[in-house]
């Protein structure tokens, strides 16, 4: 079957991506023992998903919502949150995808470096994120549930 996978730039409010957003939040309160909230974890409020602050792109398989990834434009560097993608849609890439985006997003801003947090229970985010260069840093924010947090630097354009 010949599937088409598109990644666009959404507004947090668009249907699909609150769809994407509510299922990557469920999908932790699943996972973790305590829950999740995401208004406890390290917040990203909507206009932060927005030009000129930030970035939300949602992908979609077959016209489908399946995955989601944000990035915060910092003064320093560039933030990465929300990465998630459907159990339907895990293993083809997808993740990796929004990850370019993002990163190039953030390249074309000047920016040259990328955080982000992750928890343990993660595991294939940890590992794709240390296979694409992410190396383990300490601790640089307060979420709470936390308790992985990585960073990449990359040269000049």
């Amino acid at each position: 079957m010949n599937e088409l996978v598109s990644i666009e730039i959404s507004d947090p409010n668009d249907p699909d991506a609150h769809h994407c957003l509510s299922q990557y939040y469920k999908e932790l309160a699943e996972l973790f023992t305590i829950g999740f909230d995401p208004s406890v974890s390290s917040t990203m409020e909507p206009d932060e998903m927005r030009l000129p602050h930030g970035m939300l792109l949602v992908a979609r398989r077959n016209g489908q919502a399946v995955g989601c990834g944000a990035i915060r434009f910092l003064p320093d560097y560039g933030e990465i949150k929300r990465m998630w993608v459907d159990h339907s849609a895990r293993g083809l890439g997808i993740a990796s995808r929004i990850l370019d985006r993002l990163e190039m997003a953030a390249g074309e801003r000047g920016l040259r470096q990328f955080r982000l947090d992750t928890n343990a229970l993660l595991k294939a985010a940890s590992t794709m994120y240390e296979r694409r260069g992410y190396r383990p840093i300490p601790r640089y924010n307060d979420n709470s549930y936390a308790d992985r947090w990585y960073q990449k630097d990359v040269g000049s354009p």
